[in-house]
Protein backbone atom coordinates (compact mmCIF):
# COMPACT_ATOMS: atom_id res chain seq x y z
CA UNK A 1 0.00 0.00 0.00
CA UNK A 2 1.34 3.47 -0.86
CA UNK A 3 2.33 5.93 1.85
CA UNK A 4 -0.40 8.24 0.51
CA UNK A 5 -3.05 5.56 1.07
CA UNK A 6 -1.75 4.90 4.58
CA UNK A 7 -1.77 8.62 5.37
CA UNK A 8 -5.34 8.98 4.12
CA UNK A 9 -6.41 6.04 6.31
CA UNK A 10 -4.92 7.90 9.27
CA UNK A 11 -6.60 11.21 8.51
CA UNK A 12 -9.95 9.56 7.80
CA UNK A 13 -9.76 7.64 11.09
CA UNK A 14 -8.73 10.79 12.98
CA UNK A 15 -11.23 13.10 11.31
CA UNK A 16 -13.88 13.05 14.03
CA UNK A 17 -11.58 13.63 16.99
CA UNK A 18 -9.27 16.12 15.28
CA UNK A 19 -11.99 18.26 13.71
CA UNK A 20 -15.22 18.04 15.70
CA UNK A 21 -18.01 20.58 15.01
CA UNK A 22 -16.64 22.77 17.81
CA UNK A 23 -13.36 23.21 15.89
CA UNK A 24 -15.26 24.49 12.85
CA UNK A 25 -17.29 26.78 15.11
CA UNK A 26 -14.03 28.27 16.45
CA UNK A 27 -12.59 28.76 12.96
CA UNK A 28 -14.07 32.19 12.13
CA UNK A 29 -12.83 33.77 15.38
CA UNK A 30 -9.37 32.26 14.91
CA UNK A 31 -9.22 33.58 11.34
CA UNK A 32 -10.31 37.03 12.48
CA UNK A 33 -7.61 37.00 15.15
CA UNK A 34 -4.92 35.86 12.70
CA UNK A 35 -5.62 38.59 10.16
CA UNK A 36 -5.74 41.14 12.98
CA UNK A 37 -2.41 40.01 14.47
CA UNK A 38 -0.83 40.06 11.00
CA UNK A 39 -2.47 43.30 9.89
CA UNK A 40 -3.73 41.66 6.69
CA UNK A 41 -6.22 43.63 4.59
CA UNK A 42 -9.52 42.07 3.54
CA UNK A 43 -9.36 40.60 0.05
CA UNK A 44 -5.66 39.72 0.33
CA UNK A 45 -4.15 36.45 -0.87
CA UNK A 46 -3.82 33.86 1.92
CA UNK A 47 -2.01 30.52 2.02
CA UNK A 48 -3.53 27.93 4.38
CA UNK A 49 -0.74 25.35 4.58
CA UNK A 50 -1.96 21.96 5.86
CA UNK A 51 -5.54 23.19 5.57
CA UNK A 52 -7.19 19.88 6.46
CA UNK A 53 -10.97 19.84 5.90
CA UNK A 54 -10.98 23.64 5.87
CA UNK A 55 -12.00 24.98 9.23
CA UNK A 56 -9.90 28.10 8.46
CA UNK A 57 -10.09 28.00 4.65
CA UNK A 58 -13.88 28.25 4.72
CA UNK A 59 -14.16 31.38 6.92
CA UNK A 60 -11.34 33.02 4.96
CA UNK A 61 -13.24 32.41 1.73
CA UNK A 62 -16.51 33.64 3.21
CA UNK A 63 -14.76 36.84 4.33
CA UNK A 64 -13.62 37.56 0.76
CA UNK A 65 -9.97 36.50 0.88
CA UNK A 66 -8.24 34.82 -2.06
CA UNK A 67 -7.29 31.48 -0.53
CA UNK A 68 -5.01 28.62 -1.51
CA UNK A 69 -5.48 25.56 0.69
CA UNK A 70 -2.71 22.94 0.62
CA UNK A 71 -2.94 19.48 2.16
CA UNK A 72 -1.50 15.98 1.73
CA UNK A 73 -4.83 14.28 2.49
CA UNK A 74 -6.95 13.77 -0.61
CA UNK A 75 -9.89 12.85 1.65
CA UNK A 76 -9.76 16.18 3.48
CA UNK A 77 -9.46 18.16 0.25
CA UNK A 78 -12.40 16.27 -1.23
CA UNK A 79 -14.50 17.12 1.84
CA UNK A 80 -13.45 20.77 1.68
CA UNK A 81 -14.19 20.93 -2.05
CA UNK A 82 -17.71 19.61 -1.45
CA UNK A 83 -18.30 22.16 1.30
CA UNK A 84 -17.14 24.98 -0.96
CA UNK A 85 -19.30 23.79 -3.85
CA UNK A 86 -22.40 23.48 -1.66
CA UNK A 87 -21.95 26.96 -0.21
CA UNK A 88 -21.18 28.45 -3.63
CA UNK A 89 -24.47 27.12 -4.98
CA UNK A 90 -26.33 28.74 -2.11
CA UNK A 91 -24.65 32.13 -2.61
CA UNK A 92 -24.89 31.99 -6.41
CA UNK A 93 -21.20 32.48 -7.18
CA UNK A 94 -17.97 30.55 -6.53
CA UNK A 95 -15.42 31.32 -3.88
CA UNK A 96 -11.91 32.46 -4.81
CA UNK A 97 -10.28 29.27 -3.49
CA UNK A 98 -7.68 26.98 -5.02
CA UNK A 99 -7.12 23.57 -3.40
CA UNK A 100 -3.71 21.95 -3.92
CA UNK A 101 -2.95 18.31 -3.14
CA UNK A 102 0.74 18.04 -2.33
CA UNK A 103 3.40 17.55 0.32
CA UNK A 104 3.77 20.86 2.12
CA UNK A 105 7.55 20.64 1.73
CA UNK A 106 7.11 20.76 -2.05
CA UNK A 107 4.57 23.56 -2.42
CA UNK A 108 5.98 26.44 -4.46
CA UNK A 109 4.33 29.73 -5.40
CA UNK A 110 7.00 32.31 -4.62
CA UNK A 111 5.94 35.80 -3.51
CA UNK A 112 2.25 35.07 -4.07
CA UNK A 113 0.63 35.69 -0.66
CA UNK A 114 0.10 38.44 1.88
CA UNK A 115 -0.56 36.02 4.72
CA UNK A 116 0.46 32.41 5.37
CA UNK A 117 -1.06 30.22 8.07
CA UNK A 118 0.36 27.12 9.77
CA UNK A 119 -2.13 26.29 12.50
CA UNK A 120 -3.09 23.42 14.80
CA UNK A 121 0.48 22.16 15.25
CA UNK A 122 0.97 21.50 11.52
CA UNK A 123 4.69 22.21 11.82
CA UNK A 124 7.19 19.57 12.98
CA UNK A 125 5.93 16.25 11.61
CA UNK A 126 9.24 15.21 10.04
CA UNK A 127 11.99 13.36 11.91
CA UNK A 128 14.68 15.08 9.84
CA UNK A 129 14.68 18.65 11.12
CA UNK A 130 15.89 19.82 7.71
CA UNK A 131 12.43 18.86 6.41
CA UNK A 132 10.73 20.89 9.12
CA UNK A 133 12.94 23.85 8.25
CA UNK A 134 11.98 23.34 4.61
CA UNK A 135 8.33 23.84 5.58
CA UNK A 136 9.26 27.11 7.29
CA UNK A 137 11.14 28.11 4.12
CA UNK A 138 8.03 27.38 2.05
CA UNK A 139 6.02 29.69 4.29
CA UNK A 140 8.64 32.44 3.93
CA UNK A 141 9.18 32.08 0.20
CA UNK A 142 5.43 32.03 -0.49
CA UNK A 143 5.00 35.51 0.97
CA UNK A 144 5.33 38.84 -0.77
CA UNK A 145 7.66 41.37 0.89
CA UNK A 146 5.82 42.72 3.91
CA UNK A 147 3.64 39.62 4.15
CA UNK A 148 3.23 37.80 7.46
CA UNK A 149 3.02 34.25 8.72
CA UNK A 150 1.03 33.04 11.73
CA UNK A 151 2.18 29.75 13.28
CA UNK A 152 0.24 28.11 16.12
CA UNK A 153 1.35 25.05 18.07
CA UNK A 154 1.69 23.59 21.55
CA UNK A 155 5.20 24.43 22.70
CA UNK A 156 7.58 22.54 24.95
CA UNK A 157 7.03 24.88 27.90
CA UNK A 158 3.29 24.21 28.16
CA UNK A 159 3.35 20.59 26.96
CA UNK A 160 5.49 19.52 29.91
CA UNK A 161 2.97 20.88 32.43
CA UNK A 162 0.60 18.13 33.52
CA UNK A 163 1.91 15.80 30.82
CA UNK A 164 -0.05 12.57 30.43
CA UNK A 165 1.64 9.69 28.56
CA UNK A 166 -1.60 7.75 28.10
CA UNK A 167 -4.99 9.20 27.10
CA UNK A 168 -8.16 7.28 26.28
CA UNK A 169 -11.16 8.95 24.60
CA UNK A 170 -14.55 7.50 23.66
CA UNK A 171 -15.68 8.95 20.32
CA UNK A 172 -19.30 9.58 19.35
CA UNK A 173 -19.43 6.64 16.94
CA UNK A 174 -18.46 4.13 19.63
CA UNK A 175 -14.76 4.05 18.76
CA UNK A 176 -12.22 4.17 21.57
CA UNK A 177 -9.15 6.28 20.81
CA UNK A 178 -6.03 5.40 22.82
CA UNK A 179 -3.19 7.91 22.62
CA UNK A 180 0.27 6.85 23.79
CA UNK A 181 2.94 9.56 24.02
CA UNK A 182 6.61 9.36 24.96
CA UNK A 183 8.91 12.42 24.86
CA UNK A 184 12.60 12.11 24.10
CA UNK A 185 14.98 12.78 26.99
CA UNK A 186 15.53 16.38 25.92
CA UNK A 187 11.87 16.90 24.95
CA UNK A 188 12.78 17.73 21.36
CA UNK A 189 10.65 14.90 19.91
CA UNK A 190 7.39 13.22 20.93
CA UNK A 191 6.70 9.63 19.87
CA UNK A 192 2.95 9.42 19.47
CA UNK A 193 0.79 6.43 18.58
CA UNK A 194 -2.96 6.64 18.12
CA UNK A 195 -4.91 3.37 18.28
CA UNK A 196 -8.55 3.23 17.23
CA UNK A 197 -10.50 0.33 18.76
CA UNK A 198 -13.97 -0.53 17.46
CA UNK A 199 -15.96 -3.75 17.60
CA UNK A 200 -12.90 -5.85 18.42
CA UNK A 201 -10.65 -4.46 15.67
CA UNK A 202 -7.70 -2.12 16.11
CA UNK A 203 -5.89 0.31 13.81
CA UNK A 204 -2.75 2.11 14.96
CA UNK A 205 -1.04 5.14 13.41
CA UNK A 206 2.13 7.12 14.08
CA UNK A 207 1.60 10.84 14.78
CA UNK A 208 5.05 11.56 16.20
CA UNK A 209 6.29 15.13 15.90
CA UNK A 210 8.97 17.67 16.74
CA UNK A 211 8.48 19.68 19.93
CA UNK A 212 9.48 23.35 19.74
CA UNK A 213 10.22 25.70 22.59
CA UNK A 214 9.25 29.31 21.98
CA UNK A 215 12.90 30.21 21.45
CA UNK A 216 13.46 27.31 19.03
CA UNK A 217 10.47 28.32 16.95
CA UNK A 218 11.76 31.89 16.86
CA UNK A 219 15.16 30.62 15.70
CA UNK A 220 13.61 28.49 12.94
CA UNK A 221 11.60 31.46 11.67
CA UNK A 222 14.62 33.78 11.74
CA UNK A 223 16.79 31.16 9.99
CA UNK A 224 14.30 31.13 7.12
CA UNK A 225 14.59 34.91 6.74
CA UNK A 226 11.66 36.20 8.79
CA UNK A 227 12.02 39.42 10.77
CA UNK A 228 10.38 40.75 13.90
CA UNK A 229 9.05 37.51 15.37
CA UNK A 230 6.36 38.20 17.99
CA UNK A 231 5.34 35.41 20.36
CA UNK A 232 1.86 35.28 21.91
CA UNK A 233 0.09 32.96 24.33
CA UNK A 234 -3.11 32.86 22.30
CA UNK A 235 -4.90 34.16 19.22
CA UNK A 236 -6.01 37.14 21.28
CA UNK A 237 -2.42 38.41 21.43
CA UNK A 238 -1.91 37.81 25.15
CA UNK A 239 1.65 37.46 26.46
CA UNK A 240 3.42 34.13 26.08
CA UNK A 241 4.15 33.29 29.70
CA UNK A 242 4.02 30.37 32.13
CA UNK A 243 0.23 30.35 32.03
CA UNK A 244 0.08 29.94 28.24
CA UNK A 245 -1.37 26.71 26.84
CA UNK A 246 -0.59 27.48 23.20
CA UNK A 247 2.04 29.40 21.27
CA UNK A 248 1.13 31.77 18.43
CA UNK A 249 4.05 33.26 16.52
CA UNK A 250 3.70 36.12 14.04
CA UNK A 251 6.63 36.95 11.77
CA UNK A 252 7.10 39.08 8.67
CA UNK A 253 9.02 38.80 5.42
CA UNK A 254 11.01 41.97 4.85
CA UNK A 255 12.36 41.32 1.34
Amino acid sequence: MSSQAIDDQLWIAARQCMFPPSSFAAGPAEVSACVSLAGTARGSAVLDLACGPGRHTLPLARAGYQVVGVDYSAAYLDELGRRLDDEAKGRGRPFDVDLVHCDMREFSRPRSFDLALSLYHSLGYFRDDADNQRVVAVLHDSLRPGGAVVVQLVAKESLRKGFRPHISVDLDDGTQLIQQRAPSEDWSWMDVRWTFVREGSERSFDLSHRIYSAQELREHLCAAGFDGVALHGGFDGRAYDRAATTLVAVARRSA
